[in-house]
């Protein structure tokens, strides 16, 4: 489209030389430029033009002749400096598809250049824990508390009685006390005030402070019925949304810390993956990339201890993928939704399977 615009926008600045045309001919390269495929099209439309011009610059003769006789090719500096060499009977010295002229495929080559080291700088900087660092502190100035540490601190008695529940409250109670102290030795994940808020005008809290005690072995259940942010808590704990208040610690890391020491510590089967969403791999092939992914040293024992616990449900593929390379935290989201009944009780033996091993805690959602 980009490329089709130029040649029209050339047309019309050759029937209308004294209108603006030139001023939008401009702008709309410079626009289109920073997508790499309008500077290939340009690029290679330029130098087969290019191409074309030598040959009958090469051919001299009639041909030539002809073309210099036509304004529009005689204006055209590929065959202007050929027209002058034949009126002088000198040589002429032909373009070269690189040379740095606006009429080569120079500055297109340039640019595929500049734009290829640009967007491989911008990928990695969106797929780096900077990226994430400058996520939540952008999240938390618009929505968030200066100081993901306010819930631990004692502010006295409440002026006005809420109606929270005695177990909530003690298991709040419990987070605060074991940040506090640091006291880690049983506990596999601490998840303190987590909080989630979108929307600008309207602000709208999808998780409010979520406080959450995950001990070591432990499998726990999050039951809420569909849009209470479940699956929102889950992700900002995997790392892939950031929290607007609040954070989530271990023995030795903090959500908002070493981001890829992080992830590397969690096991995450998210819900809503359907089979257009995977690569095309088969079962093995796919352990085994998440294997490499995941750092497994011994890949085809952890595949083979995988395979045996899958019997044809997607479902199931997503479980045991999160669960390759033990990670001591497992997350699972609605591990019953849109299964099968056949394949239910299957899931079932295969998540107590994994709870049975004591290598892992677990946290699993569902909407009933």
């Amino acid at each position: 489209m980009g490329s089709a615009g130029v040649e029209i926008l050339k047309v019309l600045m050759l029937e209308n030389p004294l209108t603006d045309y030139s001023v939008t001919f401009f702008i709309w390269g410079f626009v289109f430029r920073w997508f790499p495929t309008y500077s290939l099209v340009r690029g290679i439309a330029k130098v087969k033009l290019l191409f074309k011009y030598n040959a009958i610059c090469r051919t001299g003769g009639e041909l030539l002749a002809e073309a210099c006789r036509d304004p529009n090719f005689a204006n055209d500096d590929r065959v202007s400096h050929c027209c002058q060499a034949r009126q002088e009977n000198v040589t002429a010295r032909l373009l070269l598809p690189l040379e740095p002229f606006y009429e080569t495929g120079f500055y297109e080559a340039v640019s595929m250049v500049v734009e290829g080291l640009l967007y491989v700088a911008v990928l990695s900087f969106v797929d780096s824990p900077l990226a994430y660092t400058v996520r939540a502190y952008i999240a938390r100035c618009l929505h968030g508390t200066a100081d993901e540490d306010e819930a631990a601190v004692e502010k006295g008695p409440r002026l006005v009685a809420t109606s929270l529940d005695p177990e909530v409250e003690r298991e709040v109670k419990l987070v605060n006390q074991v940040c506090r102290t640091r006291a880690f030795k049983d506990v596999a994940m601490a998840i303190r005030n987590l909080q989630k808020t979108v929307g600008l005008l309207t602000k709208v809290k999808i998780v409010d402070g979520a406080s959450i005690l995950l001990n070591q072995g432990e499998c726990l259940g999050l039951v809420g019925v569909n849009g209470s942010g479940k699956t929102t808590l889950l992700e900002i704990l995997v790392g892939l949304v950031v929290p607007t208040g609040g954070g989530a610690y271990t023995s030795a890391l903090s959500l908002g810390g070493n981001l890829r020491s992080w992830q590397q510590g969690i096991g995450y089967a998210p819900d809503g993956i359907s089979e257009q969403g995977l690569p095309p791999l088969t079962v093995g092939e796919y352990l085994d990339m998440v294997a490499s992914l995941r750092g497994v040293t011994s890949r085809r024992l952890a595949i083979a201890s995988a395979l045996t616990l899958i019997h044809g449900e997607l479902k199931m593929l997503l479980i045991s993928s999160a669960a390759i390379g033990v990670p001591p935290i497992l997350l699972v989201d609605e591990p019953y939704s849109d299964v099968e009944p056949l394949y239910r009780n299957d899931i079932i033996r295969m998540l107590q399977v994994l709870k049975g091993s004591q290598a892992m805690s677990m946290i699993m959602t569902s909407h009933r």
